[in-house]
């Protein structure tokens, strides 16, 4: 998901919770807010919240703090553009995709990561291959800033 709300909104919240016992698996990109908190539906508990950093690992100017659960880069990052173009974007939603694609290649080989069968995998499940995946930024164990750390693919 890659918009972000300061309001608690019941009827998204409980479309999240609709959707997770169903298994599916939400990745929200962390607002855009400058230190702030990260908005809704990232701060659900229910949802991975994603925040930017740069190709230094440093957290990106713009990303909020708080429930963050990991990050990725979202920082002048190329992608296509109208009129068979190009250019950089950066945002927190930029890594909320960036994750996205992450979970994607894990879920498109699950037994390469010790998962079950597709319809067994649930939120719980890729975020333990997540942790596994994450290089720890900030302060040692998960922080308000990095959350458990940047998700790198092996």
């Amino acid at each position: 998901m890659n918009f972000s709300t300061t309001t608690n909104n019941p009827i998204l919240y409980k479309a999240i919770q609709e959707a997770t016992k169903k298994a599916i698996i939400i990745i929200a990109a962390a607002r855009n807010s400058f230190n702030r908190r990260p908005g809704f539906p990232a701060s659900y508990p229910e949802v991975i919240s994603v925040a930017s950093v740069n190709c230094k690992n440093q957290i990106s100017q713009f990303s909020s703090q708080g429930k963050i659960d990991f990050c990725s880069y979202g920082e002048n990052i190329l992608s296509t553009a109208p009129n068979n173009s190009y250019k950089l974007s950066s945002g927190n939603s930029v890594a909320a995709a960036h994750l996205t694609a992450i979970i994607a290649l894990i879920l498109s080989k699950p037994e390469k990561w010790g998962l079950p069968p597709k319809h067994s995998i649930n939120k719980d499940k890729i975020y333990n291959v997540l942790l596994k995946l994450s290089e720890d930024l900030g302060e040692k164990g998960k922080d308000n800033i990095f959350g458990f750390g940047l998700v790198k693919f092996k």
